[in-house]
This record gives structure tokens, sequence and C-alpha cells, in this order.
């Protein structure tokens, strides 16, 4: 499907190699946990724009926000078993569909990014994990230095517990809500999205 462009804020350098949100994105693979369509409408025309990044890996989505200082910062969601402990197992991954689970919360430095090449392939370097598809979704910078802020304290306050996974190169600690079919990465990482004020459908 043909999406209409969108033009980029000015502090955005990205201006090829990543295919960029415009008015309206449709994802087919990113949410693709119960093979649904979602749109996502970026909010119109941000006072302070500033771009963030929805990474679609298979099976699963992350986000990237922008740090002050210029850095990018990983934020995913999952079961703690499949995910942090990386014991992907069939009897695992059913488990955490089928009823409630232990969750995760994973958070990772990978930036900052240079504006020259291809921004989905430095996007995959830096995180260290496969990446289907990478999204550039404009936003306004203070709903994402909140949102981030928000993450951050949440990671903190459970430093104490942390567990570093090199299978997803992410640093893990306890999420206080549960994982489960209708709660999962996706769920989550399109929860984050409508907090940067996206409308998010499907």
């Amino acid at each position: 499907m043909a999406r209409p462009s969108h033009p980029e804020p000015p502090e955005a350098p990205w201006r090829s190699g990543l295919r960029s949100v415009a008015l309206l994105l449709v994802i087919a693979g990113a949410f693709a946990t119960t093979s649904c369509r979602t749109t996502i409408v970026p909010p119109p025309a941000p006072a302070h724009p500033v771009v963030v990044h929805l990474l679609d890996h298979g099976r699963h989505a992350s986000l990237v926000l922008p740090a002050a200082d210029g850095s990018l910062v990983r934020y995913s969601y999952g079961d703690w078993r499949f995910y942090a402990l990386a014991e992907d197992t069939l009897g695992n991954g059913a488990a955490a569909l089928l009823w409630p689970t232990r969750a995760c919360f994973g958070r990772r430095e990978i930036g900052p990014l240079s504006p020259h090449g291809d921004l989905q392939q430095q996007l995959e370097w830096r995180s260290g994990v496969g990446i289907e598809a990478a999204y550039a979704i404009v936003v306004d910078r203070c709903a994402a230095a909140a949102l981030q802020q928000e993450l951050d304290a949440l990671f903190e306050s459970q430093r104490d517990r942390l567990h570093w996974q090199p299978a997803y190169n992410l640093e893990f600690v306890p999420h206080p809500r549960s994982y489960h079919l209708f709660h999962n990465s996706n769920s989550m990482a399109a929860a984050w999205l409508r907090q940067l004020g996206c409308e998010v459908r499907g």
C-alpha cells in the first residue's frame, strides 16, 4: 500500500535510506501476533518535532527514543523466560500466550547514529539483533522526553534485579505487568506510541 509523504523535521538528518512514516503508516508485520493489520497515525504537526523509531523484529517490536545527548535508547517488553532468559522453547512460548506470566522490560543505549548511510542497517547493527523493518515516526519532543523519563524511572527502580541477555543485546529488569496473548511486546509498543500522541488502530 502506498504511503503519502511526510515532511521530516529540521533536526532530523535522515532524508534517505530509512522508510519514513507519512500521515498514515500501515504496518502489516510489526504487530503480527494475531495476524492483524495495524494502522499508526502520527500526531499532526508537532510543535517541536523529533523522530522516534519503531523496529519490527518479526516476532516482536521495540521502540527507539532519542536521548538529550543525541544518542538513541531502545526499549522492549516481553515474557521473562522466553525473552530475558532466552529460553525460547515451544513450551515457554505457549505458556506465555495461554496465561499471564512474569514479564520483563529491556533497555539499551544504541546510538548515536551517523546521518550518512543506510539508517535501517545502522539501527540493526547498533541494536545487535535482526530487524525486518524500521519505521521513522515524527512526534513531539516533549512527549518523547516524558515517555523516556517514565521508562527510565521504571528501569532504574528495578536495576538491582538486572539481567543481561546477549542474545538480544538488552539489559532486562522485571516489569510489573504480566505478559500474555493480549498484552505482549506489540501491544506495549502500541501503548507507548499512544503516549507519544499517535493514534493506533487494529
